[in-house]
């Protein structure tokens, strides 16, 4: 075996490649025999190995994004397995004959029937994207090798004829019994050749994980795995993809605790002089980030209880105990100086906090080592939410974002990481800060609180000078409350895709009619409701107002576009919020009162001494509205009072406490949690059983969080409630 070089970190592979023979080592380079270059599709992904059997066959080099093995092959009993993402059978290369790729599959067809036999068959009745075994029919039909479509079900019989087996991109069913069948012809001395593409499967498949994919499944048996994420190379690049040239035996293979022990030997002999010479050193640096890029795979790509993933926790805890002074919080990396060290510890955070589920232990033990204080602690320990900015951010953008996270309603939004990589410096290209599929991060910019004033609205209404950070923060958090309202919320989907077929490209028809011109939510839909974001946190009631205005010039949309915004801050209840924030990234919110018709729809607010009502059509779009000021009182409902209108309050289920009734003091919930109609101990005990979490039963304050403020209204309230 060739021996591993102190530089090469290219494939990034789970797993020590083993001592074998030279014998042994030859025939793997029969696999690339006479291949210099290959090209690949931009849509091609990583194959990953567990256990010390594989050997990496072609990959990324040291600029490529890890990991970047696209091939990889091993002994199976007696017989050969391949797995591959995108780089056999010509993937989506257009001049499949510029490059190696044709000698490339000429390779692995001869390596999979050699001494056996000329026969393959490539299987149907699964779902398979059969594109490449086709295209490798072809290559095979050129050198002589005979090959058939294999139908559902496979059978140990239904092999017997068969030395060599191409399973391609298979997205139906592939039985146990099927599985327990090309797993035993395999050892008896059959070659299989796996495909897959891992993104793929899992963006199609937004309920399932990749442990579902019937390619993982097949996998599994041989000890492959194929990863969520494209491979990049930012310097061999080509029209249609990019170009690999990195093949075995140049490519090594590292497992997660090999990555482990060459960090911490990176850090024992380089020392305190270890950030500087990641700068200076190609060797270095390459060896260390790679290394990292490696630790970060299990706590991205595997499932929960996967035991790399305990190592990854355990080995962060290690590094930050031995040395806090390069990974705990504390201080900041020079980002111009030392962009490296800056991107390796908030990689080594991102790592850290998603390598195991966050109990109230490990919560407690990052917070203590990693020396987090303050609002930045807070934010961990109250939202789980992990700053990922260089430890550049600043007391007063920090309570920012507190103050944001804590007024959104709970069940709305779940945010893992906040980075601000304008903090960082320049990006190494094999790091990133990705979490985990089902895990959400943003990433905002670096403005000062106050030190940019934006105003949101359009010159229909007049100017509000809201702070720019605040601008940031709204919008890319409500990104987040959008893909979970996507998920969580009924009808969600169907409602903002017709808002914007509605509206169309004209982009006066958006509350956001801003320089981006027509067409631009039309187009980017993803940006339509964090961009209404920027307009609600700055003033939620000029944001109404922008809808009414435009309404009455005979722009029917973008008040249904604000009526949208305000119902999903409801949670499907009679109260809602309005947001008010200034130039100094102060924020306020106050409760709406909402009525709903016999359909559950929103057809009136009250807020402020005005109550509005509006009419839908079958289409639950407004066709009119009215405005009624007057006189207001107390109205409790769900234990907060909002000065309302009777006739709004009575309507919305909530109890009026009389005209011109103050709020204060007068509106104390009855924190009946367990419905008996009683407050007691039940109560408190259903409280302690929530505690820490967002249940909306429990949370009697609504303020997100199940907690000692909870725990004091239900004996504040002790006995029967009203």
């Amino acid at each position: 075996m060739k021996t591993i070089q102190f530089g090469l970190f290219n494939a990034c592979l789970l797993g020590t490649t083993q001592l074998m023979s030279q014998a042994y080592a030859s025939d793997f380079e029969a696999l690339v025999e006479g291949v210099s270059e290959v090209g690949v599709g931009w849509t091609s992904g990583p194959v990953y190995p567990e256990g010390d059997d594989w050997v990496p066959v072609v990959g990324g080099d040291e600029d490529s994004q890890i990991p970047s093995a696209v091939a990889m092959a091993r002994q199976f009993g007696a017989g050969r397995v391949v797995a591959g993402a995108g780089v056999y059978g010509g993937g989506n290369i257009e001049e499949y004959d510029e490059f190696d790729n044709h000698r490339l599959d000429e390779n692995l067809l001869l390596w999979m029937t050699s001494g056996n036999g000329t026969d393959i068959a490539y299987t149907t009745g699964h779902g398979e994207w059969n594109n490449a075994a086709i295209n490798l029919a072809a290559v095979a039909d050129s050198i002589g090798i005979n090959t058939n479509p294999l139908p559902a079900p496979i059978t140990l019989d239904s092999l017997q004829p068969f030395n060599a087996l191409i399973v391609s991109i298979a997205w139906g069913t592939i039985s146990q019994d099927e599985i327990d069948a090309i797993e035993t012809w395999v050892k008896g001395g059959g070659s299989l050749l796996m495909i897959g593409l891992g993104w793929s499967w899992v963006s199609y498949h937004p309920d399932q994980t990749m442990e579902d994919f019937p390619m993982m499944q097949l996998g599994s048996r041989f000890g492959a795995r194929w990863l969520d994420g494209y491979i990049y190379d930012p310097t061999d690049q080509h029209d249609t993809g990019m170009l690999l040239h990195t093949f075995y035996p140049d490519l090594d293979s590292i497992s997660t605790a090999d990555a482990l022990t060459r960090i911490i030997q990176a850090h024992k002999s380089l020392g305190s002089d270890l950030p500087e010479i990641l700068e200076t050193s190609d060797v270095a640096r390459n060896r260390f980030v790679h290394s990292h890029a490696c630790m970060a795979i299990p706590c991205i790509n595997f499932p929960i209880n996967h035991p790399d993933r305990e190592l990854a926790f355990n080995g962060y805890t290690s590094l930050v105990e031995m040395w806090p002074d390069y990974y705990a919080r504390g201080f900041s990396f020079d980002q111009s100086q030392l962009p490296i060290s800056a991107w390796v510890r908030e990689r080594a955070w991102v790592s850290w906090r998603h390598s195991l589920e966050l109990t109230p232990e490990r919560v407690a033990k990052i917070s203590s080592l990693g020396n987090l204080e303050g609002t930045r602690l807070s934010l961990f320990e109250k939202h789980g939410l992990m700053l990922n900015e260089n430890d550049r951010m600043d007391e007063p953008q920090m309570q920012l974002i507190h103050d944001v996270m804590d007024l959104i309603p709970s069940g709305l939004l779940k945010l893992d990481g906040m980075s601000a990589i304008d903090y960082l410096g320049v990006q190494p290209t094999a790091l990133t800060l990705q979490g985990p599929r089902g895990g959400t991060g943003v990433n905002v910019f670096s403005w000062d609180v106050g030190e940019y004033v934006e105003n949101p609205f359009p010159n229909d209404v007049e100017a509000y000078p809201g702070d720019g950070f605040m601008a940031v923060v709204s919008h890319e958090v409500n990104h987040v409350v959008d893909a979970m309202a996507h998920h969580n919320i009924a009808n969600y989907s169907n409602r903002l895709a017709q808002l914007i077929a509605d509206a169309g490209k004209d982009t006066m028809n958006y509350l956001r009619s801003w320089d981006g011109g027509d067409g631009f939510f039309f187009n980017a839909p993803q940006e339509f409701f964090a961009s209404i974001a920027n307009q609600w946190f700055a003033k939620s009631e000029r944001t109404i107002e922008l809808g009414m205005v435009r309404f009455d010039a005979g722009r029917l949309d973008p008040i249904n576009q604000a009526l949208f915004f305000l119902d999903v801050y409801s949670r499907g209840t009679n109260i809602s919020w309005f947001y008010t924030s200034d130039g100094t990234g102060l924020v306020h919110r106050e409760p709406v009162l909402l009525n709903r018709d016999l359909d559950a729809r929103l057809v009136g607010l009250d807020h402020g001494g005005t109550r509005v009502g509006f009419t839908l059509n079958t289409e639950n779009n407004v066709t009119s509205y009215d405005t009624e000021s007057g006189t207001v009182g107390a109205c409790c409902i769900s234990g907060i009072c909002i000065p309302a209108h009777e006739s709004s309050c009575l309507s919305a289920d909530g109890t009026y406490l009389g005209d011109n009734t103050p709020c204060s003091d007068n509106c104390l919930p009855c924190p009946d949690i367990d419905g008996d109609g009683h407050v007691g101990v039940d109560d408190i005990l259903a409280a302690v059983g929530a505690w820490g979490s967002g249940n909306t039963n429990a949370d009697v304050n609504d303020d997100g969080t199940v907690d000692v403020a909870d725990i004091l209204i239900i004996i504040d309230a002790w006995g029967e409630c009203p």
